[in-house]
């Protein structure tokens, strides 16, 4: 069987749709009841740039145009995902949000709930205590 592939004409377009349907699936699985979406300000989550390279990295060919297959693109997907969410855990770690350290076993780092935390903000809401849930709004 004969894998298909796809010519992505519009590139510059193409992975803005991408880095929002991202955005978009991150909030919509993090908090399905929410409403209001915001997703301004992406560029300082993960750049144009950056998604295109992600693309082109999972690319059957890149020309003018890169060609693109489905595995390529879930590949990318995955990436694209990966970086928005670990942008956002490095900017709650540095705002002082949550806390983190690097685990020498693991060889990554970790995030985890400040102790007794309480913040409550518009752009992000973590609550310690049963069914943690660490919510962050793409503003």
């Amino acid at each position: 069987m004969t894998q298909k592939s796809y010519v992505i004409n519009n590139f510059n377009k193409f992975a803005e749709d991408i880095r929002q349907a991202v955005a978009h699936a991150i909030l919509k699985n993090s908090f399905p009841d929410q409403k209001n979406e915001v997703l301004d300000d992406l560029d300082s989550f993960i750049t144009i740039y950056q998604v295109k390279e992600i693309i082109k990295n999972n690319a059957l060919a890149v020309a003018d145009d890169p060609v693109v297959d489905l595995k390529g693109m879930d590949n990318a997907w995955a990436q694209v995902n990966q970086g928005i969410f670990s942008a956002a855990l490095s900017k709650l770690a540095a705002s002082g949000d949550i806390e983190c350290a690097w685990d020498d076993k693991a060889n990554n780092m970790i995030f985890w709930p400040k102790e007794k935390a309480k913040v409550d903000q518009t752009s992000k809401v973590l609550k310690a205590g049963k069914g943690k849930r660490l919510r962050i709004r793409l503003s």
